[in-house]
């Protein structure tokens, strides 16, 4: 028995976990904008318009969004959540309107490998690195897209 469980674990540890990163990355992933109370104007509409990185004039898709939580709704009460799930691909560049007045440019995407500890061995994840908002630079290492009010452009 002891053989069979030696044998078990040596070839856990000979599997090769590491997982190489691709040009493009689809995130799972959903928008959390800070800075957002309830004295500032209720998100009603938000739609992302889907552009290709070297075409920025003509839109691939756009998206509507349904699910969006207001900040009353939240454990954080400064911050709206719109729930995206699967819409942003690395590879593209986006554009997020919200109640036709307020513009998030999100684009430039960086991915990266980071290595995560588990009980056993370290396994490599895909992550976003950085990526820009109306051009002002998010550093981070995860697949959530994160950045702050102030940020955005007001358009009306």
């Amino acid at each position: 028995m002891k053989k069979v469980i030696f044998l078990f674990f040596l070839v856990l540890l000979a599997c090769n976990f590491d997982k190489k990163c691709n040009k493009s990355l689809t995130l799972n992933s959903d928008i959390y904008i800070y800075g957002w109370d309830k004295n500032y104007f209720i998100a009603k509409k938000a739609i992302i318009y889907e552009y290709d990185k070297t075409d920025k004039e003509n839109e691939i898709n756009s998206y509507l969004l349904k699910n969006i939580v207001l900040p009353d709704t939240l454990k954080n009460r400064k911050e709206l959540y719109l729930r995206t799930s699967g819409i942003f691909k690395t590879k593209n560049n986006y554009k997020l309107i919200i109640n036709d007045s307020l513009e998030f440019k999100i684009s430039d995407f960086k991915i990266s490998n980071i290595d995560r500890g588990t009980a056993i061995t370290v396994q490599k994840y895909c992550v976003v690195k950085n990526y820009r908002v109306n051009n002002t630079l998010i550093k981070q290492n995860n697949n959530h897209l994160q950045f702050d009010k102030s940020l955005g452009r007001i358009i009306k």
